[in-house]
């Protein structure tokens, strides 16, 4: 009998827990998505001088993002909303990383601007751009979903895509 009671007695609570969680649910603003649209990192559309090669299996050679033409010296921005997760030097080289919800974007050799923790907006500046990345220099961009799921930063650069009616004619 004391079971019986003290389980009818906890019912309100849950319930009233579990409407709580709804409306905090229901309430809350809409995340952007994931594929949302990105800006250059450049600032304007530049030249890619190597595209995105990923490898057949994790550990094999590849590309794991884009080089981009841009001079040493160039201030590089943050291509959409996120968080600074890496500010620094990572074996020998100057690295920024942000975190864009379940995205993370790379950019390689540079100059940090921001420090980790700092929240930056599309457009803001977070690096001046090093010399000497190989083989042709300029900006290594990269893009990954997961710790070892790298995807082309170049598909964040469409947004969204609209069709237009077609009359036939040309």
């Amino acid at each position: 009998m004391f079971l019986r009671n003290d389980r009818y007695a906890r019912l309100p609570l849950a319930i009233l827990a579990a409407l709580a969680l709804f409306s905090f649910l229901l309430t809350r603003p809409a995340s952007a998505s994931i594929w949302q649209h990105w800006q250059w990192p450049t600032g304007n559309t530049v030249s890619v001088t190597r595209g995105f090669d990923p490898p057949a299996l994790r550990w094999l050679s590849g590309h794991r993002g884009v080089d981009l033409k841009v001079d040493a010296g160039a201030t590089i921005y943050a291509p959409a909303d996120g968080i600074v997760e890496v500010a620094g030097e990572i074996a020998g080289k100057g690295v920024v990383s942000l975190s864009h919800g379940p995205v993370r974007s790379t950019y390689e050799p540079v100059n940090a601007l921001v420090n980790v923790g700092d929240h930056v907006s599309a457009g803001t500046p977070i690096a001046t751009l090093r010399p000497g990345h190989e083989p042709a220099g300029g900006l290594h961009w990269g893009a990954k979903i997961s710790r070892d799921h790298y995807v082309d930063p170049l598909r964040f650069l469409v947004g969204n895509l609209a069709l237009k009616p077609w009359d036939g004619s040309k």
